[in-house]
């Protein structure tokens, strides 16, 4: 039995140092490009305000603004919150200090975070974010969709060649499921297991395809892996 990883190379890395017990690999079914227009947007909007406090919804968006909009890069160096340890991971590699993270690792921990925050917020993201996050914008809180997710859906079928009875797929992104509907029927048919890093997530897949065999339903991402473990091994 293995897990497979819908995600990351850097997500399944992680995994891997906490899964002794279980072979960990990864299989990308989702790309990103970025959004000139957002970009084109991050750098006026700087040019008028300096945000107290940089959002990163996704490693992703950290790559994006350190990749294209240094003075962006910048200003997060000073003060960055991060939706969970992933991404805080990818501020500290860059030399970001001052990283937080929200008690919930998710679309709704930030916002708890930001309506009680009083200063002001420059938010990056895909442009699948959630709609809470969009619900809370304003004059102090700026969003900017800095890149667009893009499913493999071509790539999909490749996934049948790769699992094997028994094992686990881990769905680290709803967007994943565009591509998954397309061999929804060959899963299904299969004893390969499914799981999810949330419930937000695990219902997406319900309703997508059908079926859900495990999910993390905790607010810390720092307990992922252990309860992978837990389940797993």
């Amino acid at each position: 039995m293995k897990l497979i990883v819908l995600g990351t190379e850097e997500t399944a890395q992680r995994l891997r140092k906490m899964l002794n017990c279980i072979d960990v690999e990864v299989f990308e079914l989702i790309d990103t490009a970025f959004i000139p227009e957002a970009i084109e947007r991050v750098r006026s909007c700087l040019k008028k305000m300096k945000p107290d406090i940089s959002v990163f919804t996704s490693k992703s968006a950290v790559k994006y603004i350190w990749e294209l909009v240094p003075e962006a890069a910048e200003v997060a160096g000073k003060c960055s919150l991060a939706i969970g340890p992933g991404t805080a991971e990818s501020l500290f590699k860059r030399g970001v200090k001052n990283v937080l993270i929200p008690k919930r690792n998710s679309s709704k921990g930030i916002v708890d975070f930001l309506n009680s925050f009083n200063g002001s917020a420059f938010i990056y993201s895909s442009d699948r974010v959630d709609h809470s996050i969009e619900e809370l914008c304003s004059e102090r809180f700026l969003l900017f969709k800095v890149y667009r997710l893009i499913p493999k859906v071509d790539r999909a079928r490749d996934l049948l060649s790769v699992v094997s009875d028994g094992d686990f797929i881990l769905l680290t992104s709803a967007s994943v499921l565009e591509a998954l509907l397309t061999i929804k029927d060959d899963l299904l048919r299969r004893n390969v297991r499914i799981a999810a890093i949330s419930r937000r997530i695990a219902e997406k897949t319900v309703n997508t395809i059908g079926r859900i065999d495990l999910f993390y339903d905790g607010d810390d991402m720092s307990g992922l892996s252990k309860f992978l473990s837990l389940n797993l091994c």
